[in-house]
Formats: C-alpha cells, sequence, structure tokens
C-alpha cells in the first residue's frame, strides 16, 4: 500500500520560518492555494514538495499540520520536526 508522508521543520530555532515537505499531492494541492506559503523546492523525478512559510509558534505549526494532513502528528526525534503519515483514498 501507498504511504505519503509529509513533514515539517523549523529553519532555525526561535525564528518563525518553517518547511514542510510532502509527498502527498492532495497536501500540496492544499498547500499551493495558500497566500502564506511558497514553493520552494519539487522534484523532478520524484513526487515531493517543500513548502516555506511562517507561524509565530511552534504549536501553531504543529495544528496547522494536522490540520493539512487529517491524522495525528508525531515527534521526529531524530530530525526535531513533526512528521504525518497519510494514505490515498481509493474511490470504486
Amino acid at each position: 500500500m501507498v504511504r505519503y508522508t509529509t513533514s515539517l521543520w523549523q529553519e532555525q530555532r526561535g525564528k518563525p520560518y518553517y518547511r514542510i515537505q510532502t509527498t502527498d499531492p492532495a497536501v500540496a494541492r492544499k498547500l499551493r492555494r495558500r497566500t502564506t506559503f511558497k514553493l520552494v523546492g519539487y522534484g523532478v523525478n520524484k513526487s515531493i514538495w517543500i513548502f516555506g512559510g511562517t507561524y509565530s509558534t511552534p504549536q501553531k505549526a504543529k495544528l496547522s499540520l494536522q490540520r493539512l494532513t487529517g491524522q495525528k502528528v508525531k515527534k521526529d526525534t531524530v530530525a526535531g520536526g513533526f512528521v504525518a503519515e497519510t494514505y490515498p483514498i481509493l474511490n470504486p
């Protein structure tokens, strides 16, 4: 089964700049519609998008990631950010 991942991390501690990296096309579409986030990188041979934007606090960033994905957000202990996993919706 295909599994998409969406990651969020703070660029520099204490600064309001964040990055969101996703392999989920639905999350990428939602982020493209937001005026507060800009596409800063994408994969050429792979479906991956990286967006840059600002949040006032890490808690608001985590809540936003949860709303974007509709899933529970887990803390990534290795990278120091947050990760959410999503699965494609299969229509019969």
